[in-house]
């Protein structure tokens, strides 16, 4: 009995240990939400503008084009899916939610530009 009693209370403890240890971790994502709260992400955070609506992936599979249809921004972003990097951002005084790739637009350097 008495070692039962020394077994709960040495898994309460470590557990509580466990618990104040990850406590002390810094959050990978720090804006916390309207509420207060604060989300972590699942994988990799891109910063991003303004409520990016919708996501298009390029033919070429290696950029997404994100449309921006927020309050103070919106328009289109361009991401490099390799580095996670934003590389360009075309504002625009009005976007919708829908984008996509023209099946018969000639290549270009700027993905953004064969958008219909």
């Amino acid at each position: 009995m008495f070692s039962l009693r020394m077994c709960q209370l040495a898994l309460s403890l470590s557990a509580l240990l466990c618990t104040s240890v990850s406590a002390q971790r810094k959050p990978l994502f720090t804006s916390p939400l309207p509420t207060g709260l604060r989300l972590d992400p699942a994988g990799e955070a891109v910063d991003l503008g303004s409520l990016p609506i919708n996501l298009v992936l390029t033919p070429e599979k290696d950029r997404a084009v994100v449309v921006l249809s927020g309050w103070r921004e919106q328009g289109l972003q361009v991401v490099d899916l390799k580095t996670r990097k934003v590389t360009q951002t075309l504002l625009q005084d009005g976007a919708f939610y829908g984008a996509a790739f023209s099946p018969t637009a000639i290549a270009s350097a700027s993905p953004a530009a064969t958008l219909t």
